[in-house]
């Protein structure tokens, strides 16, 4: 569907979806601004309440500008942002003065996994966020790029949250394999392990 702002001004077509499974929420749109903005290939994600439809629903409509839209987070189409990032993801919804959305309180149950986001819920049922320095994001990405490289793990300890390493594995080698990544690229004093088995007594936490 293509994209327009209120001066009918034409941004790009949705290339993309981001979808909150666990909720059924459309957490942001990708979008092909990339001639609208004058940098080839580029692709913004705004979310998805940004949006509303033109009065005949033809099309999306943004509320912003040319000025506006560069200066909000954009990537090239062939090298994403990763959005299993949580400071990534209210990157953008702070750039479109957006509030990132609480996910319901019984995801923790289930890894509190959005599609690209994954956290940790808190008592207030909001995401918790790392830190967003640049250090802090690099250390999360190796962690997680090398979980994502194992053989024969489950899909459950392939969505652990490596913020604080927490989330249910399905056996104790996942979670021994998984500890020893952490270990390694943080250090062992650093790690917060909250890691639990499944289907395991509390002595096996």
């Amino acid at each position: 569907m293509q994209v327009k702002n209120l001066k009918d001004e034409t941004l790009g077509d949705v290339e993309a979806v981001l979808a909150d499974l666990h909720s059924g929420r459309l957490t942001a749109l990708a979008v092909s601004t990339g001639e609208f903005i004058g940098i080839d290939d580029e692709l913004s994600a705004v979310p998805a309440t940004a949006f509303r439809f033109n009065e005949d629903r033809s099309a999306l409509q943004l509320d912003t500008t040319r000025e506006k839209l560069t200066a909000a987070p954009h990537f090239k189409d062939n090298n994403w942002p990763d959005f299993s990032n949580v400071a990534t993801v209210k990157s953008i919804f702070d750039a479109h003065s957006v509030e990132l959305y609480k996910v319901s309180a019984d995801a923790q149950s289930s890894n509190a996994s959005l599609v690209g986001i994954h956290g940790r819920v808190d008592s207030k049922s909001s995401l918790t966020t790392q830190g967003d320095s640049k250090k802090d994001m690099a250390t999360t990405s190796a962690i997680r790029n090398e979980i994502r490289e194992l053989k024969d793990i489950s899909v459950n300890a392939r969505n652990v949250n490596v913020t604080t390493l927490s989330g249910r594995v399905d056996n104790a080698d996942e979670k021994r394999v998984i500890s020893e990544i952490a270990d390694r690229n943080v250090g062992k004093e650093e790690v917060d392990n909250q890691l639990v088995i499944k289907l395991a007594s509390t002595e096996s936490k």
